[in-house]
């Protein structure tokens, strides 16, 4: 099974930058992810005008599009996939599954703050990532690494020595 790990957080904290950090550092060290984002939001991946707009216009409850500059899944109709629909999509040549919200999954977690404790339980969480290390608050937790936003080494560094990665 491909190891999961997410990354949560209050609206505008850093969730995507500090993702997209971290992937940029698991690419450079030949670690291959894939991403599974949750929002509350309208979603439209595609635009008017496109054959596949039209094809999940029309009822297409799966429309795909494949060529030699990328592909596509969209899902355009009700009810929305679970989690565990979306990570069975995932090739099984992916190293890694980055989360983004998904808050209620009992993952292992990094969570993003600006200021504050963190409301992960202990046990499922990797490291307290704050945008500002002044603001962390002193004595969060004996076991739990407290991360600058821009530590993306550290964060890779964790997955490794809580064996949820290996090189």
């Amino acid at each position: 099974m491909i190891p999961i790990i997410g990354a949560v957080g209050w609206h505008r904290t850093g969730k995507t930058t500090f993702i997209v950090g971290l992937i940029r550092v698991l690419r450079a060290r030949g670690i291959r992810v894939a991403t599974i984002k949750h929002t509350s939001e309208a979603i439209q991946m595609d635009r008017e005008g496109t054959d596949t707009f039209h094809f999940a216009q029309a009822g297409s409850s799966f429309v795909a599009i494949a060529g030699r500059q990328g592909s596509a899944v969209l899902l355009p109709q009700p009810p929305e996939p679970t989690f565990w629909e979306l990570a069975a999509m995932v090739p099984a040549n992916i190293d890694l599954i980055i989360v983004e919200g998904y808050r209620k999954l009992n993952l292992p977690r990094f969570e993003i703050l600006i200021e504050g404790l963190p409301e992960t339980p202990p046990e499922l969480l990797l490291a307290a990532v704050y945008r500002d290390l002044a603001l962390a608050p002193a004595g969060l937790f004996p076991d739990i690494p407290i991360l600058q936003a821009s530590e993306y080494e550290r964060a890779v560094d964790i997955l490794l020595e809580k064996g949820i990665l290996a090189l």
